[in-house]
């Protein structure tokens, strides 16, 4: 069963950073030039949030079951010396929680918004770091954490 989400948590991943950089592109190129916030920018705004908090979901599931974060917390002060658990026990959740976060504070901030240019602007901003947040965050193939 962990190995079945840790999977789907995997695979949703691409879904999440698809629609990211979707939202992006789209209300970057409605900002550059000047074009309403429309059903479109909306689709993928609530696609990017529903993604996001599935992706969540299974990851807090993960981190409950994970055995490299109860390895983490039978020992902390020195497992935290350790990158690898270091990664999956704090850094990993803790980034990837506050870029959710964000992602959801500026989605409420845009449906309260009744300027479409700022609409899209705000979009631009918030993709753009929630972006960034999840590139360092996630654990990448090439990088030393997948050996899991």
């Amino acid at each position: 069963m962990y190995y079945t989400v840790l999977t789907l948590h995997s695979y949703i991943r691409w879904f999440l950073l698809l629609f990211i950089i979707l939202g992006f592109c789209f209300c970057l190129y409605n900002t550059i030039f000047y074009k309403k916030y429309n059903i479109y920018n909306k689709q993928i705004t609530y696609m990017t949030t529903f993604f996001a908090h599935i992706q969540l979901s299974l990851g807090f599931g993960l981190y409950l079951f994970s055995d490299i974060v109860r390895q983490f917390y039978t020992n902390p002060f020195e497992m935290i010396k350790l990158s690898e658990i270091r990664f999956f026990a704090i850094e990993h959740p803790l980034t990837t929680f506050f870029a959710i976060l964000l992602l959801s504070f500026f989605n409420n901030k845009i449906k309260k918004e009744k300027c479409n240019f700022k609409k899209n602007k705000i979009l631009v901003i918030s993709n753009a770091i929630v972006l960034i947040l999840l590139c360092i965050s996630i654990p990448w193939g090439f990088s030393s954490y997948v050996s899991r």
